[in-house]
C-alpha cells in the first residue's frame, strides 16, 4: 500500500456486508415469531436463550 492512499470499501463488501445482516434479521425475525406462537415458555429457557 502507497502512502496516503486511503482503502475503501468496494461494491463487493457493501453486498456481502448487507447480504449477511439481511440473513440475520430474517432468522431473528423467524425465531422470534416462532416463539410468540408457542405461549409456553420456561423460566430454563429463558435462561438458556
Amino acid at each position: 500500500m502507497a502512502v496516503g492512499s486511503s482503502v475503501t470499501f468496494q461494491w463487493q463488501d457493501y453486498l456481502v456486508f448487507s447480504v449477511i445482516l439481511a440473513v440475520s434479521s430474517i432468522i431473528g425475525l423467524y425465531f422470534g415469531i416462532k416463539s410468540r406462537r408457542q405461549k409456553s415458555e420456561s423460566s430454563g429457557d429463558m435462561i438458556t436463550g
